[in-house]
């Protein structure tokens, strides 16, 4: 877990996950006695503004979204929150956003295919990574 401390208030900021890792000319790492940072994600928030508007002077707006279905979304749910944040204008874009429901659905009840605890437990694992990579671009905007 991480804590960020003294951020300021309605202020966008970029988080970066990397790691160090051996690196040799020709990409063989075996042998290599130099290390380099290999970026595994990135993130963007925004912080809350450090109070609400006047009533008429300003904005705060919540996004909500609720439940996906990935079979049927096609990446239409990702694409259409990237371009909120990214290319919306500031007058609609969120200034927090609440994802409620269902973003896998576990509860249509155990496999058809298997009533094994491992092969459900890896097809829940399955189906949650396969979803979360889906709506990457909204999880990395915090």
């Amino acid at each position: 877990m991480f804590r960020f401390e003294h951020l300021t208030p309605g202020t966008e900021y970029k988080v970066e996950f990397s790691r160090e890792v051996r690196s040799a000319p020709g990409g063989s790492i075996a042998d290599s006695d130099e290390f380099v940072w290999q970026t595994l994600r990135t993130g963007l928030f925004t912080t809350l503004p450090g109070s609400l508007p006047v009533q008429g002077k300003g904005k705060f707006t919540i996004g909500l979204g609720s439940c996906f279905y990935n079979d049927r979304d096609g990446g239409r749910a990702a694409e259409s929150y990237k371009r909120l944040y990214e290319l919306g204008s500031p007058e609609t874009r969120p200034d927090i956003t609440f994802l409620v429901g269902d973003q896998v659905y576990l509860d249509i009840g155990f496999d058809s295919l298997s009533m094994i605890p491992d092969e459900i437990r890896e097809r829940a694992a399955s189906d949650y990574a396969m979803h979360w990579q889906a709506l990457g671009s909204i999880f990395s905007r915090g």
